[in-house]
């Protein structure tokens, strides 16, 4: 009696500190506090980042409508505001899905030693039933606030490029535009930033092809990712698409991230500036920025290695290993479980029934 007395008592224990670290884990996993307006200048702040949210997501704006032509002029005039070297191409071109309004808005914060050029891509259309605030407007402002931040803060050494992009919700060719430029020629490396939701923290779900260099710099990064190669297994096999698809199959490396909570919000009239989440785009902030900083201040000659897993562990810390590992450790954990198994039931401290029951 005494005995069982003890083990329930320590069974209840392991339970206890279990039930502590996985919700310590899940509270690291959320996105990060956003930063207020007042927040040093060379720091990304989601409030601020919010006024260009207001400003251009209080109504539906798909590609060719009035409203879009506004976001256009939104976009270049805050650009022109801050100084940043721009470029507006437009393409108006019938497809057989009708009439694609083509369009980019490209702009360069150039570096002081330049090895290449690291570019960030997100649309601004939405679709006609919402105002496309998180989808992708937040994208949008994250890129202004992120350039506002890098331009008050120490230069870089390579260059920093800023896709924004039209007609994305009708498969258009706006990145077409974008890798046509001259500028493109000195890109190695892209980052996507789109929703699926308008809250929660952004994940990195996509990569491109030979993405153990960007990986291993995404974790060394101040980014605070949250990623793990299943991830992209999952999606991989989705029908879904974005962008970020096009430079990957121009064979551009690359990371693409989004945040997905509160998808019923997703192309609906609920996808407006208040149900964005100041949280997610702050994390659109950290990554731009963090990614930024670290690709900024490296050589980018060549951005490509083998494939890598990774995964997170606590908080914004990454696990990286090599892919040819996946095999060899999946078979040790197999010969090791196989070993536990056989040890328990020699030793009787195991059953077949229990076993089952366990299952």
């Amino acid at each position: 009696m005494i005995e069982s007395r003890e083990n329930g008592r320590l069974a209840a224990l392991i339970f206890g500190a279990a039930l502590v670290v996985a919700v310590f884990a899940w509270w690291m996993s959320l996105a990060p506090r956003p930063l207020p307006e007042d927040a040093p200048l060379e720091a990304f702040s989601a409030y601020r980042a919010l006024k260009h949210i207001q400003a251009t997501a209080g109504w539906p704006h798909p590609a060719g409508s009035h409203a879009n032509e506004m976001v256009y002029d939104y976009i270049a005039g805050t650009l022109e505001e801050m100084g940043v070297e721009m470029t507006v191409e437009r393409q108006i071109e019938r497809n057989g899905r009708g009439i694609a309004h083509n369009g980019a808005i490209l702009a360069r914060v150039p570096g002081t030693a330049s090895t290449g050029a690291f570019a960030v891509d997100a649309h601004f259309d939405s679709t006609p039933y919402g105002p496309g605030a998180a989808d992708d407007i937040s994208g949008i402002a994250a890129m202004l606030e992120a350039i506002r931040a890098l331009k008050a803060g120490p230069p870089l050494m390579n260059d920093i490029l800023f896709c924004f992009i039209d007609e994305e919700e009708h498969g258009g060719g706006g990145p077409d535009l974008c890798m046509r430029h001259p500028w493109f020629k000195d890109v190695r490396a892209v980052l996507g930033l789109e929703a699926r939701g308008t809250s929660g923290p952004s994940l990195m779900f996509e990569t491109g092809r030979e993405n153990g260099f960007l990986i291993r710099q995404l974790a060394r990064s101040e980014a605070k990712p949250r990623a793990t190669s299943i991830m992209f297994d999952f999606y991989d096999r989705m029908p879904f698409g974005s962008d970020f698809g096009s430079y990957k199959r121009e064979g551009f490396p690359g990371l693409n991230i989004a945040y997905i909570d509160d998808f019923a919000h997703y192309h609906t009239k609920l996808d407006k500036p208040e149900n964005v989440s100041l949280a997610s785009l702050q994390h659109h902030g950290c990554y731009i920025l963090g990614l930024a900083r670290q690709l900024g201040g490296i050589s980018l000659q060549d951005c490509r290695a083998p494939n890598a897993i990774y995964f997170n562990t606590i908080g914004s810390h990454m696990v990286v290993y090599p892919g040819s590992w996946g095999m060899p450790i999946t078979i040790a954990a197999a010969v090791l479980f196989a070993g536990v198994l056989l040890f328990g039931l020699i030793r009787r401290r195991l059953t077949v029934a229990g076993i089952l029951g366990a299952l």
